[in-house]
C-alpha cells in the first residue's frame, strides 16, 4: 500500500538525482504516477533516455558527468 494517494503530487516539481537506477528510478516513477513533473538527473545517458521513454512527457532529464563537481 502506498503512503501517497492518487494525484498527491499534482502540480509539484521534483528534482531527483541518481535517477537512472535503484531507489532514484523508483522514486521518479512514483512521483510521475502521483502527478508530479520530474527533473531526473544521472550520469548514464542511455538509462536517462530509457527513463524518459518509459515515463513520458512528465520527465525532463539532465545528464551529468563525474567531473561536474
Amino acid at each position: 500500500m502506498s503512503a501517497l494517494h492518487d494525484g498527491a503530487l499534482t502540480g509539484a516539481s521534483v528534482l531527483i538525482t541518481g535517477s537512472t537506477g535503484g531507489i532514484g528510478c523508483a522514486i521518479a516513477t512514483l512521483c510521475v504516477q502521483e502527478g508530479a513533473v520530474v527533473f531526473a538527473a544521472g550520469r548514464d545517458e542511455q538509462k536517462l533516455s530509457s527513463l524518459k521513454d518509459e515515463l513520458g512527457d512528465a520527465v525532463q532529464v539532465a545528464l551529468g558527468s563525474p567531473g561536474d563537481s
